[in-house]
């Protein structure tokens, strides 16, 4: 350990020698990308992690890979990622810590939004909790036989299929098979053609995240705008009506717009996203902030509704 990183080992506040062999490449990857609020906890964060009582694989996949999920995927989404953690390591899940943590990487390049991978930790515990063995009585006592295979798998799985569509495809496994365990392992390996038929027909539409470059682009020449874009999760209206809301916004860190998006008649899914981004740049160049301290909610969507016909006509 250098004498610059001293202090940040210590911080970790554990004695796994193995640490000290990736510990420098470790702090200057995550010095480089993360803030220094997001340094403190990343460092929290492996120090928990370290002292689970499972070893050092778990301290280490965090140290290593949070950086890059960081970088992708936002800061915020730890403490979605603790709170996962933790429901792992209260059920007979706990050893499943280690490959969250070490497929994180990879899913976090195609969720690339806090919301996004906030979403997946949700998904992950919901399917560890609906697939967890109980044989004496209401509280779990065997381990998810499917959960492992998942998380293995998951990389491939957000790279297919937006996240909305892969909840159902889970959903459905889990009614299908949730009650046999070899079963159930071989359909989140994808290795049953009743698996790989219902994941094709969670396919649709154009992910954000396989245009997004383009769309940058596109931004920067026709708008000279470089904001950031950042993916939110489209869900359907209810269980009825397959419609979704896909309505793009402007937050500090960037410009939101649905993860996926389908062709319409007339516009691709590509041309609807640059639609998107002219309307959302049109506001940036030509509106202004609306103040409407004495505007009842109905006069404010008329002026909202106004100002983007203006925006849209501009």
């Amino acid at each position: 350990i250098t004498l610059r990183h001293a202090s940040l080992r210590q911080r970790l506040d554990c004695r796994f020698a193995a640490v000290d062999d990736v510990f420098d490449d470790c702090m200057d990857e995550a010095l480089r990308v993360l803030s220094p609020a997001g340094l403190e906890a990343c460092l929290a964060h492996a120090s928990w992690l370290g002292k689970l009582g499972r070893g050092v694989d778990p301290l280490l996949s965090s140290l290593e890979i949070w950086p890059t999920v960081a970088h992708h995927a936002g800061e915020a989404a730890l403490a979605p990622l603790q709170v996962a953690t933790q429901a792992l390591q209260k059920s007979p899940n706990g050893p499943a810590i280690v490959a969250l943590h070490q497929s994180l990487g990879a899913v976090a390049r195609r969720l690339r939004a806090p919301e996004l991978l906030g979403g997946y930790f949700t998904l992950v515990v919901d399917l560890m909790q609906r697939t967890s063995i109980s044989i004496h009585g209401r509280h779990a006592t065997e381990p998810s036989p499917g959960l492992p295979t998942f998380l293995q798998q998951a990389p491939l799985l957000v790279s297919q299929v937006p996240l909305e569509g892969l909840r159902q495809w889970v959903m459905e496994g889990v009614r299908l098979h949730g009650s046999h365990p070899q079963r159930q392992i071989d359909f989140f390996k994808l290795a049953t053609p009743d698996s790989r038929a219902l994941l094709q027909r969670q396919r649709h539409g154009t992910l954000l995240v396989d245009v997004q470059r383009r769309l940058e682009l596109t931004l920067r020449g026709l708008w000279d705008e470089p904001t950031p874009l950042v993916p939110y999760p489209v869900r359907p209206v209810d269980e009825v009506d397959v419609a979704t809301v896909t309505m793009p916004y402007r937050q500090s860190d960037g410009l939101r717009l649905p993860e996926v998006l389908d062709d319409r008649p007339g516009a691709t899914a590509v041309q609807r996203y640059r639609a998107m981004l002219a309307h959302l740049a049109g506001h940036r160049r030509w509106s202004r902030p609306l103040v409407a301290d004495n505007l009842s909610p109905l006069q404010r969507l008329a002026v909202e509704c106004f100002e983007d016909a203006r925006i849209d006509h501009l």
